[in-house]
């Protein structure tokens, strides 16, 4: 459950930020192709400097389709919901388990199915990958040892911990 839990926030992370970079880039292509207000004010004083804005702009204008993770805003907040409604059905389940409303064979069975529920999410969005980048895993695993805190009284083991821990390290890097 804390895997999922990880991977749909990370993804959220992801489609947050994904966004905001989308945003600046379409104003500042906005604002460098719309040259003729800006050109007035600074084809005169700085000529060469107005030239390589535009020409800037041109090649990224160009380059917007191949630019890794800008096109993925969509599908991570797409795969965030559909992993966070995975999540919140392992909830149910550990607290099914727990209250002993449910025999520990079917547990088991409803375990395997949202297990793979969450390989066939993975399997819908891996044409939408995920950057690994550490700062922004470490704040998510901080986000997800809080969750796990407020709804469980326990937590996951910390960044100090899981650089330790080999095996422990191992199993985050899945996530």
């Amino acid at each position: 459950m804390a895997n999922v839990k990880f991977k749909a926030l990370y993804a959220g992370l992801w489609a947050n930020r994904v966004d905001m970079w989308g945003r600046g880039y379409t104003i500042f292509l906005s604002l460098a192709t719309s040259g003729s207000v800006a050109a007035w004010m600074i084809w005169d004083v700085a000529p060469g400097v107005w030239g390589c804005i535009v020409a800037l702009a041109h090649v990224l204008q160009i380059a917007r389709p191949s630019l890794p993770y800008l096109g993925n805003g969509k599908g991570y907040l797409e795969m965030s919901y559909a992993l966070d409604a995975v999540c919140l059905r392992y909830e149910r389940l550990f607290f099914e388990l727990d209250g002993r409303k449910v025999a520990s064979d079917e547990a088991e069975t409803q375990f395997y199915t949202l297990r793979e529920e969450q390989n066939e999410i993975e399997k819908a969005y891996r044409e939408t990958p995920c950057p690994d980048w550490g700062k922004t895993k470490d704040r998510v695993y901080e986000q997800v040892a809080s969750f796990l805190l407020l709804n469980f009284g326990t937590g996951e083991q910390s960044n100090e911990s899981r650089q330790k821990d080999p095996a422990a390290s191992a199993d985050s890097e899945q996530a």
